[in-house]
């Protein structure tokens, strides 16, 4: 194709696709001008084939996107993503003479080694990958960046020497020599040899490896390499197979920050211990008078005692880690070193997120259910509700809804003697849903005022959810206290069930009173159901009968669509509702929330118009 044809399917100048940017970005961040790439595909011969290279692409066993990301330079990387077959190989064809002899043996290796191995989603992991680090590597780095390609024998001969200059250089080893009649961890050692020496802080060393299947077997590598050794550095591993993906990028940060990224862990463990100590040292010497007082206060404020206590060394702890994690040397070191890194935005970028990352702000955002169920944490605002279908079973079963609690916590607090300030019957709920995208497009619509963005509430969905403050249910106190004293997080409520030990001493009391505000309401239920008969042939009707009798009874609702649905059984003295605590968003998240929420309710309203003019149509 021609430079023309070439530039009608690119995007202009900008076009560089953004992993090869952010990888130079990176390097470029550290100075780093030359890498060092050791690897027994460099010492296969120096066969230069175009016809085995037409062949493969004709075959199927070479990625038409790769050769051709290869051969074009950066700013038509739009080009080769648009190319079919026979455009690829009239660019081999018209391109062949204008590549440096290492291209040409790099393109006619990997041509060879795919010979047999079928297409390219059959082929072997040690195929694919290896001919992606032949071809990718030289593409991601560029012409700025001085590339050297060595073999095992090559590097033990002269490779060493090349490091005395002392210039900044990333170095990359394979861990199978197996072309070269090595082990298939012969490269292992390579790795520890150069991290083993005090003289080669200029160089960042990792291990590029088709071996690495995923994340994990990387670590696994890692720990293999360093068992038995303390390295004063840490062994990166990095697959081979990122090369081609956008996740290249981001395995490059963590190898050139490594021996930061440690600092700052080191860092972090001395802090927390001393933070901790501290916080130790306060509880050893605060007077009982003050711990007594604690308790008196949480005995009144409905906590749990000892969670009221703990914040008073918290506080002392949170004081201290902060001043130790502001530590001058660690700030003019590593931390600058650390703030250069995060300066190049990954994430904004090519690369996705690894799953660690979602699960840590998940859990930052977040308690879950197991934990608020199993610690027995008291109501508070920002709990998140799941409302199900008690009264319907299979296809008719309604659909589950989310609510979240937006309330004062004076107004969810329960007092000394198990009852709540204002006596509140009911508390109102403010659904969330699921945030609509864009049709076709994976952009989330515009939010409007009635709406805030609440975060990815169910973590294997990876799905933004939204609060709609115009959507509101209330729901009966005893349903939502019950969620908290069950020790399930489902609102169930047993006359004769015995109390969770984690419960404050002011839930104890108002644990009891719902034990007894269950009994009477059964006793209700009892006396109004012996007073209803059902007619032979209208079991539907009798089953609607008891659906609004259950709603009068417990201010619920007799259909799931309406509100919140419940069930009495009086056989098992229990009173259930369908509701069940599903998790709570972090406090300041929650505040936010409830001062929205505020603001809504408080919008302005006006006298509508006397005249109302039709709308222009858009």
């Amino acid at each position: 194709m021609t430079d023309e044809e070439l530039s009608e399917q690119s995007d202009g100048p900008e076009d560089v696709a953004p992993t090869k940017r952010l990888t130079r970005q990176l390097l470029d961040a550290l100075g780093i001008t030359r890498v060092i790439n050791v690897d027994d595909d460099h010492a296969q011969g120096q066969i230069q084939s175009k016809e085995s290279v037409i062949g493969a692409l004709r075959a199927g066993t070479l990625d038409t996107v790769l050769v051709a990301r290869f051969i074009l330079p950066d700013e038509k990387d739009g080009s080769a993503d648009a190319l079919d077959l026979d455009e690829a190989i009239t660019l081999v064809e018209e391109r062949w003479e204008e590549l440096s002899d290492d291209n040409r043996v790099e393109l006619s290796f990997a041509a060879s080694r795919a010979v047999g191995e079928g297409p390219l989603e059959r082929q072997p992991e040690a195929v694919v990958s290896n001919n992606a680090a032949l071809l990718a590597l030289p593409d991601l780095l560029g012409d700025d960046i001085e590339l050297v390609r060595m073999g095992l024998v090559e590097w033990r001969a002269t490779g060493q020497q090349l490091l005395v200059d002392v210039r900044p250089t990333l170095l990359l080893f394979d861990r199978s020599f197996e072309n070269e009649g090595q082990s298939a961890t012969a490269g292992d050692d390579l790795v520890r040899g150069v991290l083993g020496r005090d003289d080669r802080d200029h160089v960042y060393v990792g291990l590029l490896t088709h071996t690495a299947s995923d994340e994990g077997r990387e670590d696994e590598i890692a720990r293999e390499i360093s068992a038995g050794v303390t390295p004063p550095r840490p062994v990166i591993v990095v697959a081979k197979r990122r090369l081609q993906t956008d996740s290249f990028p981001e395995a490059l940060r963590v190898l050139l920050f490594s021996r930061e990224l440690e600092e700052f862990r080191a860092h972090a463990i001395r802090s927390l211990e001393i933070a901790g100590a501290q916080g130790i040292n306060f509880m050893r010497d605060v007077t009982r008078y003050a711990l007594l007082a604690s308790f008196e206060a949480a005995r009144s404020e409905g906590v749990f005692e000892t969670d009221l206590a703990m914040r008073m060394p918290a506080a002392v702890s949170r004081k201290h880690l902060a001043k130790e994690l502001r530590d001058g040397a660690f700030i003019e070191g590593a931390l600058e070193q650390l703030r250069n890194a995060a300066g190049i935005e990954l994430y904004f970028e090519a690369a996705e997120k690894p799953s660690e990352i979602s699960k840590i702000e998940w859990d930052e955002r977040f308690d879950d259910a197991t934990t608020l169920s199993g610690l027995a944490l008291p109501l508070e605002i920002g709990d998140i509700f799941r409302v199900h279908d008690l009264l319907a079973n299979g296809k008719s079963r309604g659909a589950d809804r989310y609510y979240i609690l937006l309330a004062q916590a004076c107004d969810l607090s329960v007092r000394a003697d198990g009852k709540r300030g204002n006596e509140l019957n009911s508390l109102v709920l403010t659904e969330i849903r699921r945030a609509v995208k864009v049709p076709d497009t994976d952009t989330y619509r515009d939010l409007k005022d009635n709406q805030a963005d609440v975060g990815i509430l169910i973590p294997s969905e990876k799905e933004l959810w939204r609060i709609q403050f115009a959507r509101q249910i209330h729901v009966p106190t005893l349903a939502l206290d019950a969620c908290i004293t069950s020790g399930s997080g489902k609102s169930i409520i047993k006359t004769d069930a015995s109390a969770s030990k984690s419960l404050p001493s002011s839930w104890l009391r108002r644990f009891e009173r719902m034990k007894a505000e269950c009994a009477d309401l059964l006793k209700e239920y009892k006396t109004l159901e012996q007073g209803t008969s059902v007619v032979e042939g209208k079991e539907a009707e009798g089953r609607a009968v008891t659906r609004h009798l259950v709603a009068a009874l417990l201010s619920t609702k007799p259909k799931h669509k309406l509100g919140l649905t419940a069930k009495i059984d009086p056989a098992k003295e229990t009173i259930e509702f369908g509701l069940e605590r599903y998790a709570r968003i972090a406090d300041n998240a929650a505040r936010g929330l409830l001062a929205l929420l505020a603001n809504h309710h408080a919008r302005p309203a006006f006298d509508a118009p006397l005249f109302v003019e039709a709308e222009e149509e858009v």
